[in-house]
């Protein structure tokens, strides 16, 4: 399945018409008050959209704590298996 990230700084610029014929639709904006009410309106054009919000305010300090976490599973591992540097 094929995956496409779009960006769009208002609800009324986005390509309905392309995204109504998509298999699924997912919104990702930040965890804070404007994500709420830009998501809402996306929502309203796209009904069928799902939303997922990040546990922090904005996605990049969630995707910087994911990767801080795997980045400490993957030290964990290796202590475990003897290496280390």
């Amino acid at each position: 399945m094929r995956t496409m990230f779009m960006v769009a700084d208002d609800p009324n610029n986005l390509p309905l018409e392309f995204l109504k014929n998509c298999h699924r639709v997912v919104l990702a904006f930040n965890n804070d008050e404007q994500g709420d009410k830009t998501a809402s309106a996306v929502l309203e054009l796209l009904p069928s959209a799902q939303r997922f919000k990040p546990s922090y305010p904005d996605w990049n300090q969630e995707l910087k704590a994911h990767f801080y976490e795997v980045e400490q599973q993957r030290k964990q591992q290796e202590r475990s298996r003897g290496f280390s540097l």
